[in-house]
């Protein structure tokens, strides 16, 4: 719940878009620049509030929002964990885990059936028919996996790189689709041996679940592409980069080298994708 004096994260987002706008504007009608340590470039602010820069947000505004770091592998992993939801798949996980701790710990069923109760799981044991449907959805699992395998561990694997390389492109950048496409399939097979799916039209269903979520996580990265994309354009991150530079090397003192700083803060910057996709799902 909310309290009062509290500040919405997306108030904080609005707030700084205004602000970089407003920047930008000011910053650019009184010719504020900087030069690039390296090639001796000069970066100029350039306004948001301009016909130019009107054109350039109208041809951009879908592409920065459909290209926000991230965000399909977070679409992807929602409607996996929304088919495992649906299915129940993942009570059935908690249920078979929870029975197992208690014959480890030797407790005795009534406590374990209370303490799954005030974490909001049904205490009720798998019946027969689910136990079946779980064990396909391991099976499904170790098949998935063996296949994986079978691309991998060979010299010439087809999710190797073309050199060969185990850590290559194709399995980097298909690993978080592999990994929903894992657990899609586990929760289609616990759902179809359960019968709790008699046809296709179930999955559509499945993937629904995690909609509520995702509308609240697509549009904190449609305002967080705004905020990103109005700082790439007007340049002030890279005038930011600059200053930064320039203000290291005066700390540094006149042995310090300012393009090869300023080459440093660029990576360091650029290292920062990952950041980026974090704060909306972080924010929600």
């Amino acid at each position: 719940m909310k309290t009062r004096g509290s500040v919405h994260y997306i108030s904080v987002i609005l707030w700084l878009t205004a602000v970089v706008i407003v920047l930008s504007w000011v910053l650019g009608a009184y010719g504020v620049a900087a030069v690039r340590p390296d090639t001796g470039k000069q970066v100029m602010i350039q306004s948001l509030i301009s016909a130019e820069g009107l054109r350039w947000w109208l041809r951009t505004v879908v592409s920065n929002f459909v290209t926000y770091p991230g965000m399909g592998t977070i679409i992807l992993f929602a409607l996996s964990f929304g088919l495992a939801k649906h299915t129940g798949l993942g009570g059935a996980l908690v249920q078979a885990l929870s029975a197992l701790l208690c014959r480890i710990s030797r407790r005795s069923p009534q406590s374990t059936a209370r303490d799954l109760s005030g974490i909001g799981v049904s205490p009720v044991p798998l019946i027969r028919l689910e136990r079946g449907a779980l064990m396909a959805a391991l099976m499904v699992v170790v098949g998935f996996i063996s296949l994986l395998l079978l691309g991998i561990v060979p010299p010439m694997g087809v999710l190797r790189s073309v050199d060969g390389g185990l850590l290559g492109r194709p399995l980097l950048q298909g690993l978080p689709f592999l990994l929903a496409l894992g657990l899609a399939l586990a929760a289609l097979a616990f759902g179809f041996a359960s019968r709790r799916y008699t046809s296709a039209r179930y999955i559509i269903e499945g993937f629904a679940v995690p909609i509520p979520l995702l509308t609240m996580y697509l549009g904190t990265c449609f305002l967080c592409s705004l905020l990103f994309s109005f700082l790439e354009y007007s340049q002030m991150d890279s005038c930011c980069v600059i200053a930064l530079a320039n203000g290291l090397a005066r700390l540094s003192g006149p042995s310090a080298d300012p393009a090869l700083l300023y080459v440093q803060c660029q990576t360091v910057v650029a290292n920062l994708t990952p950041l980026k996709a974090a704060i909306p799902l972080v924010l929600t």
